[in-house]
Formats: structure tokens, C-alpha cells, sequence
């Protein structure tokens, strides 16, 4: 069959208007959109979890309306905002914080979603070190950072310090060992290149003024620094050694069958050829000499010829040993005391009611003893502290000191000083009460309250003067010869006393800060 043109364009016309049952009201209905919820697809917090920091939500979703997103953040239940931001205060950065949003749209389709956010601390200072004029801060992931007198370790700009484990300082630098036992020194005398090789394997380093001996693993010993403060101990064997003491310029040598191997300046301590050393369990030192306990409860002293009092003896049935620099006192297992060394601080204890001790403290000079009833006598140098007649010392729990005055801590929280007026041993301007701790430098002290803040009182220039800093809210102290260093709640650092003994950290301050990262704990979103 044949169709003409005409008719085929009819045709094809009739279809497409006829279509498949469908008309222009069908269309209509198609091009009609159903309504869709709102869906919060995430809460983004940005900003820095430090006291006095915004934190800020912002909510990402769709089929959403951002002027209609509502926020509200809670701590432990109780509303602390209804904004899309919160200042953060300092009680705050120890806590979760809740922050419940919701979003809507003109159809008032809502959708709500939930998340708690807390603060992860990837790198904070836990302890700081210090020798006389600089401090050392190891924080948790193995890095130390540095202030203070550059030449003796101040400054650690070109030096590796990672994967630290813990410090060791005498009065010319640090040393840093390491988590696999290797060792890294700066300061004035740092470990040459043909010792270095031969720090593996340390667990312990001890020092004088200015040497350092490592102890290693297998009992043996590496030493560096200066040689004639024991920095050269080739003229000794060393083997079997379980522990190293130190006066200011010889060490000392415990090995494990109780003899003992002495090195450095003969008249420190470091010549003991007249001495029989055996049977021995601990060894202590004045700045100069040393004694060995031993486990018949003998001591037996040696050095120290700077003394006016210093003979070398023998004493029997002692229970526990303490000293100050030019100064021993025996604590003897009847609680009475006995006393070796210079006349003028301490060596001399004659007329004295030294009975009923149970523990010992010294300034530089002199000491102070606190009996089993709380009550305390002092002997010494007077300016110094041996000379207590113008306080009350009763209920007495411990005593602190620094070189020149001493701090009585009583069981109802008070302190009592005495010694130099100047260098701590007047306290009258200041209020001592809920006192849980006490802190010193060579001549002022920093004593911590039971709220966590802190009094200082002493010589004005070695860290008497707080009032630069914030001094809430402190956990610990530390201190140089004339500077103090606190950590804080919040693991962040603050200084004072002597800029040039560490009281000024301003050129540290942003690598003692610790590196928060704000993480999500808890969550309703996928």
C-alpha cells in the first residue's frame, strides 16, 4: 500500500497528542516536588583548647537552612551556651564538652545530631630539669626544650633532643638519655666524638660539678667532663657497678659485692686508699668528703681536709645519714645524733639535746633536727639557721630549707621560718597557712597552698617577686640557684626570678605550650 504524505502527518499528529493515555494534567503532577527533611551531615568545632579561647560549631547539611541551626553546648548535663560558639574557661579544659545542634528548613523538616568533643594533649611538658643557671623542660613525646645561661645547656638549638626519656645536669650542662639507653650532652664540656660511640646501653648518670659518669646496663661506666672534677676515670676498673655517688668534684663507686672504687680530686673524696671499704651499702657525701654505711651499721668517712674537724673515723650503730656541704650527722639507731666536719657548720654539736630524732634537714651551714614529738633543734651557723630561739618549732611535719634559712611545715598547715631575715628566714609580711608544700632557690622560697596557688618570700632578684605571673593553679616547682619554673593544670609553664637563671622563658614560651588537638568522643552522626 501506498500512503501519501499528507495522511501520514496526521496520523503521526493524533499519536503524540493522544500519547499513552496521559494529558497535560498528568504532566503537571510529575513537575510537583515532595518536601525533603533536613540532614546534618556533620559538626565541625574550630579554634584552640586554652583558657580564654572560642571554640565555634558550625553545622554542614543539606536541605537546610544555616539562619535556622540551633546549637546548645553542656558540661556534665548543665547548659553552658545556646550559640554556635563558647569561651572556654580553666575549669573547663580538663572536661567533655556536649554540643546538640538542629537543623530545619521552610517545611520545618527537622533533623537533630549530637557530638562530645575533648581535648587530646600530643605533646606537653611532664617534669623539668634544671642545673644552676638553666632549666630543661622533657615533655611526653620524648622533645625538650630550653632556657636559661646558654653556655651551660640553655640553649639546645643545635642539638637533636628526641625520644628523651629523662635529664641529668650538673653545673655545666645536661645530659639527656635517650629511650634506647643512648646518651646526648650539651653545655660546656658535652661528650666527646670518641665517648659518645660508648653511651649505649645506660640506665643512670650521676654527676659532680662538672663531669659526668654514665652507668650502663652491664655494670660498667663511662665518664667525660672536666678531668679534674672525675671527668677521667681511666686510672680505675670499673665493673659490677650498681650505683655512682658524687661530692662536687669525685665520684664514688658502689659495685655489687659491697666494695668501693673512688676517682677525681683526692682531696673531694676521690683518694680513699686509706680507708677499708667493704660490706658496703650506701654511701653519702658533704660537697668534699664521703661516708660509707655499711651493713653492720658502721660509717666509716673519708676527704674533706677543708675541714677543721675532718680526721677520718669510724662510727658505730648508725641508722640513716644526712649532711650539708661541710657536715655530717649521724642519725644512730637509738635516735640520737653525732656529727663529723667543720666546727663552724654543724661539726660541733656539743651541749645540744640531739635525743628523740627521727629525721634531719641543713641549710649551707647549719641543721635543723625534728624529733618523734614534733619538736625541732637547731645547730650551725646561726646566721644560717643553727639559731631557732625566736621561733616556736612544735608540731612540726617536715622541714624545708634553701642555703640559708629554714621553712617549718606545721600539722595544721602553717609555716614557720628562720635563719636570714633577707633570704627567707622572715616571712612575717606573708600569709603562710594551708600550706601543702614549700620550694627553694639558693636564698628565697615558693611555697604551694592547698588551692593550688602559690607565696613567695625572700631575696627579691632569686624568685621572691611572683606578681608577673599567673601563680593559680600549679601542680609543681622547680627551681634553678636563682629562678623558679611551675607547671601548671593545664600543662603550660610559667617563670620567674633571675632572667639570667631562667626566670625569663619568653624566648621558649610557644615550644613550652602543649599541642592540644580537639577530638570527638561521642557521637550520633554516621
Amino acid at each position: 500500500m501506498i500512503f501519501k504524505r499528507g495522511y501520514l502527518a496526521v496520523l503521526f499528529s493524533l499519536i503524540t497528542i493522544t500519547g499513552c493515555g496521559g494529558g497535560s494534567e498528568s504532566a503537571s503532577e510529575e513537575t510537583k516536588q515532595t518536601p525533603q527533611p533536613a540532614i546534618i551531615n556533620a559538626i565541625n568545632v574550630t579554634g584552640e583548647w586554652a583558657e580564654g579561647e572560642i571554640l565555634i560549631a558550625t553545622v554542614n547539611c543539606t536541605e537546610c537552612l544555616p539562619s535556622m541551626n540551633k546549637y546548645n553546648w553542656s558540661i556534665d548535663g548543665n547548659n553552658i551556651s545556646n550559640t554556635n560558639s563558647y569561651l572556654l574557661t580553666f575549669a573547663d579544659l580538663d572536661k567533655k564538652i556536649r554540643i546538640d545542634a538542629s537543623s530545619n528548613n521552610n517545611a520545618n523538616l527537622i533533623d537533630n545530631a549530637y557530638q562530645t568533643i575533648e581535648p587530646s594533649y600530643k605533646s606537653h611538658v611532664t617534669n623539668i630539669y634544671s642545673n644552676a643557671r638553666a632549666f630543661a623542660a622533657l615533655k611526653n613525646d620524648g622533645s625538650v626544650v630550653t632556657w636559661g645561661e646558654s653556655s651551660i645547656g640553655g640553649n639546645s638549638a643545635d642539638i637533636e633532643l628526641t625520644n628523651v626519656s629523662k635529664i641529668f645536669s650538673n653545673n655545666g650542662g645536661f645530659a639527656a638519655l635517650k629511650n634506647d639507653g643512648s646518651v646526648i650532652s650539651w653545655g660546656l664540656l658535652p661528650a666527646s666524638e670518641s665517648v659518645n660511640p660508648l653511651l649505649t646501653n645506660v640506665k643512670e648518670i650521676f654527676s659532680t660539678d662538672y663531669a659526668f659518669a654514665a652507668l650502663k646496663k652491664d655494670g660498667t661506666v663511662i665518664t667525660w667532663g672536666n678531668t679534674g672534677y672525675g671527668g677521667d676515670s681511666s686510672s680505675v676498673i670499673l665493673n659490677d657497678v650498681t650505683r655512682i655517688y658524687s661530692t662536687t668534684s669525685a665520684f664514688a663507686a658502689l659495685q655489687n659485692d659491697g666494695s668501693v672504687v673512688t676517682w677525681g680530686k683526692d682531696n673531694r673524696g676521690g683518694n680513699s686508699s686509706e680507708v677499708t671499704l667493704e660490706s658496703v651499702k650506701e654511701i653519702y657525701s658533704t660537697s668534699s668528703a664521703f661516708a660509707a654505711h655499711k651493713t653492720n651499721g658502721s660509717v666509716i668517712v673519708w676527704g674533706g681536709d677543708i675541714f677543721s674537724n675532718s680526721e677520718s673515723l669510724i662510727i658505730e650503730n648508725v641508722k640513716k645519714v644526712f649532711s650539708n656541704p661541710f657536715t655530717f650527722a649521724f642519725l644512730k639507731t637509738d635516735n640520737s645524733i653525732e656529727t663529723w666536719g667543720h666546727i663552724n657548720y654543724g661539726g660541733i654539736s656539743d651541749g645540744i639535746p640531739l635525743n628523740n630524732t627521727a629525721e634531719v634537714f641543713s641549710t649551707s651551714a647549719a641543721f635543723a633536727a625534728l624529733k618523734i614529738d614534733g619538736s625541732v633543734v637547731t645547730w650551725g651557723d646561726s646566721s644560717n639557721g643553727g639559731d631557732s630561739s625566736n621561733v616556736t618549732l612544735n608540731d612540726i611535719t617536715t622541714i624545708y630549707s634553701n642555703a640559708f634559712a629554714f621553712a617549718a611545715l606545721k600539722t595544721d598547715g602553717t609555716v614557720i621560718t628562720w635563719g636570714s631575715s633577707t633570704r627567707g628566714g622572715d616571712s612575717s609580711a606573708i600569709d603562710l597557712t594551708n600550706i601543702v608544700k614549700v620550694y627553694s632557690t639558693i636564698d628565697a622560697f615558693a611555697a604551694l597552698k592547698t588551692d593550688a596557688s602559690i607565696t613567695t618570700w625572700g631575696e627579691t632578684n632569686s624568685g621572691s617577686d611572683s606578681s608577673t605571673i599567673d601563680s593559680n593553679n600549679i601542680v609543681d616547682i622547680y627551681s634553678t640557684n636563682n629562678a623558679f619554673a611551675a607547671l601548671k593544670e593545664d600543662w603550660t609553664v610559667v617563670t620567674w626570678g633571675h632572667s639570667d637563671y631562667g626566670g625569663d622563658s619568653s624566648m621558649a614560651a610557644d615550644n613550652l605550650l602543649p599541642t592540644i588537638e580537639i577530638i570527638v568522643s561521642d557521637t550520633d552522626l554516621p
